[in-house]
């Protein structure tokens, strides 16, 4: 008997043990961030830029502030309704990235997703993801930018002129005003977003239950 409820009191200490290692990082709001999904956000990460993962404390920090972002963002999706991304949109967008990057090879995908300590279904959740912040960006933010034929000009005279005879630059630009146009509102889209998410960062309660993560005061 006493075998059996050292046992069980072994068994019961792991899964405590776990549940602490595990447990919640950061607060944001109503919403959390644990432990793991820093980690994994580092591995996914990394996977997508064919880099090694680095779960060093910095890497971790500026993680976890990548999550918090995220955070807010879903939080807004949330309020203001917007449209996300099911299950059949994720699975098309991971076919999508396997046949563009494994050539339709899903043996290829699998082996290199466990070499990062990651599932496909777990690829494919980001994929749906980043789908649903380029919605969130385009619906929230796009509308509000203004770009002027002087933007256009003025981008074009910086990055293209230089390199063109004076005689081809009219027809030149007029050929890349579209393109020009589309870089510019994209731009200003980021940088709203980025506006957005300090202003929500101010305005939002963060806890950091795990104290390392916080990023120092810069001195």
């Amino acid at each position: 008997m006493r075998k059996i409820a050292l046992l069980g009191l072994t068994l019961f200490l792991s899964v405590v043990s776990a549940v602490i290692v595990d447990g919640v990082a950061i607060s944001v709001a109503t919403k959390v961030i644990i432990r793991s999904e820093i980690d994994q956000r580092i591995r996914l990460t990394a996977f997508f830029n064919g880099a090694q993962p680095d779960l060093s404390l910095k890497e971790r920090r500026e993680a976890s502030q990548r999550l918090i972002e995220q955070k807010l963002v879903e939080r807004e999706m949330d309020l203001g309704r917007y449209p996300r991304s099911g299950p059949d949109a994720s699975h098309s967008l991971l076919a999508a990235y396997v046949k563009n990057n494994f050539h339709g090879s899903e043996a290829a995908l699998q082996a290199s997703a466990s070499t990062y300590g990651l599932t496909p279904d777990e690829i494919g959740a980001d994929l749906a993801w980043q789908a649903d912040l380029l919605t969130f960006l385009n619906l929230r933010f796009r509308p509000a930018v203004q770009v002027t034929d002087e933007n256009i000009r003025k981008y074009f005279a910086e990055k293209f002129a230089p390199g063109l005879p004076p005689a081809q630059q009219e027809a030149a630009l007029s050929d890349l005003h579209s393109q020009i146009e589309e870089q510019l509102t994209t731009e200003g889209a980021d940088r709203e977003l980025d506006a957005w998410l300090k202003d929500q960062r101010k305005r939002t309660k963060i806890e950091y239950v795990d104290k390392d993560l916080m990023e120092p005061d810069p001195k």
